[in-house]
Order: C-alpha cells, then sequence, then structure tokens
C-alpha cells in the first residue's frame, strides 16, 4: 500500500475500514489512467504512483492533485485533469480526461 499511496490516500482509506479494498481499487484505478493520459506528455514515463493523488474537491468529488514530476508536465502543457471513479464490491474503474491548453 506504502507504494501505491500518498499519506493522504491511506488515511482516507482507513475511514473506510469495510470498503477499503473498493476505495483503494478505484485509486489505483484513477493513477493508472492519470498515467495514461498523461503519456501524450514528453517525458511521462518518470511519473511515479505518488506523485498522481486522489483526493476531494470542496464538494466532495473526487480529483486529482500532482505532485513532483507529474505536476511539473502538467505545468508545463498548460493543462487541466479530470476524473470521473467508479466502484462496486467486485469492479474498479476510472476515466480521466487530460484537457490542454485552449
Amino acid at each position: 500500500v506504502t507504494r501505491l499511496m500518498t499519506p493522504g490516500e491511506i488515511a482516507y482509506l482507513r475511514t473506510r475500514p469495510a470498503q477499503a479494498a473498493q476505495h483503494f481499487a478505484a485509486r489505483v484505478a484513477a493513477k493508472e489512467a492519470v498515467f495514461k493520459a498523461m503519456q501524450s506528455l514528453p517525458g511521462a514515463r518518470g511519473i511515479g504512483w505518488r506523485d498522481i493523488e486522489v483526493v476531494h474537491d470542496d464538494e466532495r468529488r473526487p480529483a486529482i492533485r500532482l505532485r513532483g514530476h507529474a505536476a511539473v508536465l502538467l505545468r508545463s502543457a498548460n493543462g487541466g485533469l479530470y476524473l470521473s471513479l467508479s466502484h462496486s464490491v467486485r469492479t474498479a474503474g476510472a476515466v480521466v480526461i487530460l484537457e490542454g491548453p485552449s
């Protein structure tokens, strides 16, 4: 867990002990979706699991916070990321849209 999740994500999972596996799986799916969406950016292979964090925005919607190399890449691309998560007892999925400058 500590190889994939940030301390904030681990703290969130601890608040959901009965559904921790579902929330964990959704976050892994989101991180993979972010990584894949950012592959069009030069140098994206250097993004690490903990450079990508699933958080909640002010309205409790899931959102992405980037750190380190991932944050630098997105800033240099003048882009934005949008996240949709879905999970149940048996499945988890995520869709990420990488928006470039308008």
